[in-house]
């Protein structure tokens, strides 16, 4: 579970570093990417596994 954590975190630093490159001022899915991220960061951060994983 640790793991899963400190997976999570790194995940989520990346995310922070992406979002000034992607929030682009048309980019409605990066908006909406982080809006998910603010109200629901763990739900975000599983979906962001489905996604890479």
């Amino acid at each position: 579970m640790d793991r899963w954590w400190r997976a999570i975190l790194v995940l989520h630093g990346l995310f922070w570093v992406l979002v000034p490159v992607m929030a682009r001022p048309h980019n409605r899915a990066a908006i909406a990417w982080m809006l998910l991220e603010v109200l629901h960061p763990y739900a975000a951060a599983r979906m962001l596994f489905a996604l890479v994983l």
